[in-house]
């Protein structure tokens, strides 16, 4: 379960500067019991020690601030609305990113919508697709992005290179933005057809048997 769904947990409790949370384990109907999790705990499960949680955080909020920059320079004072969609490429792994710059204040609104910002059929003035190229080493060997890190010895020294690349025009869908609007609004839309909604409806069902 760590491994699996715990990565977020990491980033917020060394945001929150927690010393780790309390997990309830339940379904959709009916909690089960309670687990205190330290962060250390969290961080071995995850990366094998304490250490590299901190790291990890590091560069995650190394490469965010790199695309904002890159982003506000685009389109400088301006609201701007950002989609992140990742890929599979090892041993390079990549991040799709749009950087959709909003109407100036004053645009016609988009009808029948209770928040403009979130609008899926809002007039948008300019969408920029970037690939956020990105390659890590530890101790110079490729690390794989679907398979663990190996145990390496100490001291170990890990190397993280990124590039971000914005992608011409030409060679990208200009409807890619509204079908990741599309997903993103209907994924947890209870009147509307969902695999993710209904595969979590066959877990608390077999959780009650």
């Amino acid at each position: 379960m760590m491994r699996s769904a715990f990565l977020k947990y990491n980033f917020q409790l060394r945001i929150g500067n927690m010393d780790g949370l309390l997990v309830a384990y339940h379904n959709t109907q009916q909690i089960f019991g309670f687990q205190y999790i330290s962060r250390e705990e969290i961080s071995t499960r995850l990366f094998g020690n304490t250490h590299m949680g901190d790291m990890v955080l590091d560069r995650t909020l190394q490469l965010f601030h790199h695309i904002l920059d890159v982003a506000t320079k685009k389109y400088p004072k301006r609201t701007l609305r950002l989609y992140f969609y990742a890929g599979s490429g090892a041993p390079n792994q990549k991040l799709g990113i749009w950087v959709e710059q909003l109407p100036k204040p004053g645009a016609p609104p988009a009808e029948d919508v209770a928040d403009e910002f979130f609008a899926t059929e809002s007039q948008t003035d300019t969408v920029t697709k970037y690939i956020l190229h990105i390659k890590s080493t530890v101790n110079d060997e490729p690390v794989i992005g679907d398979e663990p890190v190996p145990a390496v010895r100490k001291p170990w020294q890990w190397v993280t290179r990124y590039r971000l690349e914005e992608i011409p025009k030409s060679e990208w869908e200009s409807d890619e933005v509204d079908r990741i609007r599309r997903k993103q609004l209907t994924a947890f839309n209870r009147t509307a057809s969902s695999g993710f909604i209904e595969h979590l409806r066959r877990i608390s069902k077999y959780g009650k048997k």
